[in-house]
């Protein structure tokens, strides 16, 4: 089951785009990293405070991080649903497209997202190849291990679904430059 691979790396995906696609401030700094862009030194942060409030846990369980409901998971879920207001039902509706993705394919896709609306952002020209340049070969040397044409086929997708970056928000930038 797809959604069983749902751990870290799907988890900061599906944020990401809650920042960026939805307009959700969470105080993120992304990075270009090797499995997309990620704020790993945030996320530690949240998770940390999480368990302390009681509303999850993460422990590393054969080589993955595995998420657990605590015991105000609950409460945590009827804040969130009371402050986001309409942008309550795009949220779910975000995750339902996120979740049966595996890893890989989330990956691709937050990482085409934000080089685009990088793009935007920086007011170029954002047509297929350059997304796809800035995705692959401007993002990290890893993303030269996935082919060119997952990123158009991406791309593609992302049309039919209709998310499109704005070229609003933060944009995701080089590790080295932070």
């Amino acid at each position: 089951d797809r959604a069983n691979t749902f751990h870290h790396v799907k988890s900061e995906k599906i944020i990401h785009m809650a920042e960026s696609y939805l307009g959700i401030q969470l105080n993120r700094n992304p990075v270009k990293d090797a499995a997309g862009p990620n704020d790993f030194p945030h996320a530690k942060k949240v998770e940390s405070r999480a368990a302390k409030a009681g509303f999850f846990t993460v422990s590393k369980q054969d080589g993955m991080y595995v998420y657990k409901q605590g015991l105000q998971f609950e409460k945590l879920l009827t804040k969130i649903r009371l402050s986001l207001k309409e942008k309550n039902e795009a949220l779910i509706n975000l995750i339902d497209l996120m979740v049966p993705m595996t890893t890989k394919q989330a990956e691709i896709f937050t990482t085409i997202y934000a080089a685009w609306n990088n793009i935007l952002i920086d007011n170029k020209i954002a047509d297929d190849e350059s997304i796809v340049f800035e995705a692959r070969e401007n993002w990290h040397k890893d993303k030269l291990n996935i082919p060119r044409e997952m990123f158009f086929n991406a791309i593609t997708w992302m049309k039919t679904k209709n998310i499109i970056p704005k070229g609003i928000g933060k944009k995701v930038t080089s590790k080295q430059s932070k």
